[in-house]
């Protein structure tokens, strides 16, 4: 899959901070990792549209621990903070309490159940699946992902996953190239 490895900073960094990942190309940021989220390299941490295509960026090779800061979704130059990662110790710190709110915030993660193109809609003149306020439930399509002439829906459900819940981030665009596990939608449960 195409995209960008993000730039491992060289800046010094502070005590609790064991990488910083910088923007890779100028664009616009649309954030997929929440506070806390484990990060490995090859790990997608969101994505940069520039000139209107929309690119996985990708954590770096040696860049792992856990998000400790992540920029939000807007306009970024080459080289700008994309977000900070620490030890898993660290985002752990403040208890099972601060990890809890942290994960109410963001919002459930629905991803990609495989490496493919990712589509919004049926078809190219029909509506989105899905848009940012909408209610789902328990197997509400939300979106496909395509392979090889194969459309596999993304839906609600699955262990963990909330049966009710309202779509409070939607992170891929119509076409976009997408890998397996990336984070396609938030959903805060209901």
């Amino acid at each position: 899959m195409s995209g960008f490895d993000a730039l491992r900073s060289k800046a010094p960094l502070d005590e609790d901070v064991t990488a910083r990942l910088d923007a890779p190309h100028v664009g616009v940021f649309v954030p997929g990792v929440a506070l806390g989220d484990a990060v490995t390299p090859g790990r997608v941490i969101g994505r940069l549209v520039v000139l209107g295509r929309s690119h996985p960026v990708r954590a770096p090779h040696g860049a792992n621990g856990a998000v400790l800061s992540i920029a939000a979704h807007g306009p970024v130059e080459y080289g700008q903070e994309l977000g900070t990662l620490g030890a898993a110790t660290t985002a752990t710190e403040g208890g099972a309490a601060a990890e809890a709110a942290a994960d109410d915030a963001a919002g459930y993660a629905i991803v990609a159940p495989i490496d493919g193109i990712f589509y919004a809609r049926p078809s190219p003149d029909a509506p989105a699946y899905v848009n940012v306020g909408d209610r789902v439930s328990t197997g509400t399509t939300l979106g496909l992902v395509e392979v090889m002439k194969t459309f596999n829906p993304v839906s609600l459900g699955g262990p963990g996953a909330p049966t009710e819940g309202t779509i409070s981030a939607v992170l891929a665009s119509d076409g976009d190239e997408v890998s397996a596990n990336e984070v396609l939608f938030r959903i805060v449960a209901e």
